[in-house]
């Protein structure tokens, strides 16, 4: 974990972005290309605990995350959830992806909706995701995962035509990240998803983009 950390690290030192003088640059510069940088990691050892491993990656990522309006963080024209997004499909290409327990996908509701935004996804449909993910919101699902009522509500936001619905809907749901994500091994879990949760939150997020 140390050895791969430190050649990330490197790669940045090496392009001077770690640099003292750096340090008046632009703050989401500088954290995107931290992130590109690491996004890049192959070790199916070190993607897992990526935030949790590395503190100085993981407190500015989740302030960004937690405490700065999304709308904000696209119009400064930086893909941070595009970034994210990246990092949770290069999990998937390790294998280092959680179980269905964790992701709530145990059940026959979290199984369904799965389904139905999967095919509502492949076929461009935004209507679908939104009445599926509005049909597995009513049925208040149960158990200790908040990954999938997350996924159905960045499904509503990626889908809203209305762009005023759209803020709004992604206001409540940074309330709702706030309530499940505090720390760099929980945002570690949350990119672990096997949910389309980072995509679409990429997708609804980047519409305020300039």
């Amino acid at each position: 974990l140390s050895a791969t950390m430190e050649a990330g690290v490197a790669a940045l030192k090496s392009a001077a972005a770690l640099a003292p003088e750096a340090a008046d640059e632009c703050g989401l510069g500088k954290l995107s290309i931290q992130l590109f940088s690491f996004a890049a990691i192959e070790d199916p050892q070190v993607l897992p605990q990526l935030f949790a491993g590395f503190e100085p990656l993981a407190s500015p990522v989740l302030t960004m995350l937690l405490d700065m309006p999304w709308a904000a963080l696209a119009q400064a024209g930086w893909p941070m959830f595009g970034v994210l997004a990246q990092i949770n499909y290069r999990k998937a290409q390790v294998g280092a992806l959680n179980d269905d327990a964790v992701d709530g996908l145990d059940d026959a509701a979290g199984r369904q909706f799965q389904a139905e935004l999967s095919a509502a996804l492949s076929g461009k449909d935004g209507l679908a995701a939104q009445k599926a993910a509005g049909a597995y919101l009513a049925t208040g699902p149960q158990g200790q995962s908040a990954l999938g009522p997350l996924t159905a509500m960045a499904a509503q936001a990626m889908a809203a035509p209305d762009p005023q619905e759209r803020l709004q809907l992604l206001e409540v749901l940074q309330q709702a990240f706030k309530q499940v994500i505090g720390n760099g091994a929980e945002l570690d879990l949350a990119l672990s998803t096997k949910w389309p949760l980072w995509g679409l939150l990429h997708v609804a997020i980047d519409a305020f983009a300039p």
